[in-house]
């Protein structure tokens, strides 16, 4: 909010501290894929980056480390997910893509790259080898970090001829707000203001694919498949989130003193309906021995359950059978309405 970050741990929606070193807009906020460092940036033209573990002792008063740039910050994040071998990677208004050391930043960046326009946002792949940057006239260059000419101590303009025959990708009209790498780095994704979200070839840079929306597109994320969608096992989440305190946590306890616990709750909300449907089910049965004799469940009691069983197991395969029917006629129904709308668009 503004120039001031709130920090809140996650596990219990306690209120952590106010972090207030900006003196603009606080616009990018960013953290390491280990989760030791997270970084701030805004309107100031300063970026902080943050030990995490500092946070949670001191609050407040942690001592970041501070990197300036010469004007507006418009987008950050962080490359490699070894502590050893992590990225901070910054883009703004003064047309500079710098690189910096995630734990040596305030020693100055590893690469300056400088374009002819402001940069709008900027993105890695996984293993850190390429960062792709956009402008704010649509056109989006790819940095290749594993060239010997590609890391510099000083800033250098980029030859036109250069880049764009190996590294541009060309087709957004409009200012590119969002991209993301696949996770094998061979696609990358670009949304735009031009109300369209375009898949690359990373090698070719050819675009296989446009999607037309009827919004600029300002945001995407690459999501895995979890097992629930490409599988029949189905994912229950387990340990629901709560929500956010604004009470400090020092405040909450009285003592002057803060005692963070980071670790997660092992039993969610549906553990105690479980638990409490097994007390209700363990009753019932509790209450059914005694009623019954000592000797256990008579033979005529045995059959007739196993009859009720035989039955249930009967009823569970005609259902199973009519869904996978009715799957296959709804498969059926999308491929004809398919083959029939690229008909159309081809007459």
């Amino acid at each position: 909010m503004n120039n001031k970050i709130s920090v809140y741990e996650l596990a219990t929606g306690d209120y952590v501290a106010h972090l207030t070193r900006h003196y603009g807009a606080v616009t990018c906020l960013a953290f390491s894929l280990c989760g030791r460092h997270f970084a701030s940036a805004g309107q100031d033209g300063t970026v902080f980056v943050w030990e995490t573990a500092e946070v949670w002792c001191s609050g407040a008063s942690s001592n970041p480390q501070a990197v300036t740039c010469q004007g507006r910050i418009e987008d950050l994040i962080f490359a490699g997910a070894d502590t050893s071998y992590s990225f901070m990677v910054t883009v703004g208004a003064d047309h500079t893509c710098r690189v910096y050391d995630a734990s040596l930043a305030n020693y100055g960046p590893v690469a300056n790259f400088l374009f002819r326009r402001p940069l709008i946002a900027v993105t890695a792949d996984f293993s850190a080898t390429n960062i792709a940057v956009s402008d704010d006239s649509g056109s989006v260059f790819r940095i290749p970090l594993i060239t010997p000419d590609s890391r510099t101590t000083h800033p250098h303009m980029l030859s036109e001829s250069d880049w764009n025959q190996r590294y541009q990708f060309s087709g957004h009209t409009k200012a590119v707000r969002c991209m993301q790498f696949s996770s094998d780095a061979s696609l990358l994704v670009t949304g735009s203001d031009d109300l369209t979200m375009r898949v690359w070839q990373v090698k070719s840079r050819v675009c296989v694919r446009v999607l037309q929306f009827r919004g600029p597109v300002t945001n995407l994320r690459r999501c895995l498949h979890p097992e629930s969608i490409v599988g029949k096992r189905s994912l229950i989440t387990a340990r629901p989130l709560p929500p956010l305190k604004k009470q400090l946590v020092s405040d909450a306890l009285g003592t002057g003193e803060k005692y963070i616990d980071i670790r997660l709750p092992s039993r969610g909300a549906h553990f105690a309906l479980f638990t409490k449907a097994a007390a209700e089910c363990n009753g019932t049965i509790e209450r059914q021995d005694s009623s019954t004799p000592s000797n256990g469940v008579s033979g005529d009691g045995l059959l007739e359950l196993q009859g009720q069983n035989a039955d249930l197991a009967t009823q569970l395969a005609a259902v199973q059978a009519e869904l996978a029917t009715v799957k296959n006629v709804n498969r059926e129904l999308y491929d004809l309405c398919r083959e029939k709308i690229l008909e159309q668009r081809k007459t």
